[in-house]
């Protein structure tokens, strides 16, 4: 419910505010299961987000992006053990 809510409050301001909240984000969710919240999080905003995106929207969010996704890199040849 928390993440359904955050996605149409992502959807009310805009890709613009999308910095602001993944910097929130990886600041608070840095422990443990905490983790593989930020990335399923993050993930599900982009999804809801992606029709609303235009040109450049993401250039400047995305050093925090790639950041999310090496976590979910590192996280799953942890949990798999695959490369």
């Amino acid at each position: 419910m928390t993440r359904e809510t955050l996605q149409k409050i992502m959807l009310t301001l805009g890709p613009k505010y999308l910095g602001i909240l993944l910097h929130e984000m990886s600041v608070m969710l840095t422990r443990g299961y905490q983790v593989h919240v930020l990335i399923y999080t993050v993930h599900a905003v982009l999804v809801s987000l992606k029709n609303r995106f235009q040109p450049g929207d993401i250039d400047c969010n995305l050093q925090g992006i790639l950041e999310v996704s090496k976590l979910a890199h590192y996280y799953y040849i942890l949990i798999t053990g695959k490369i």
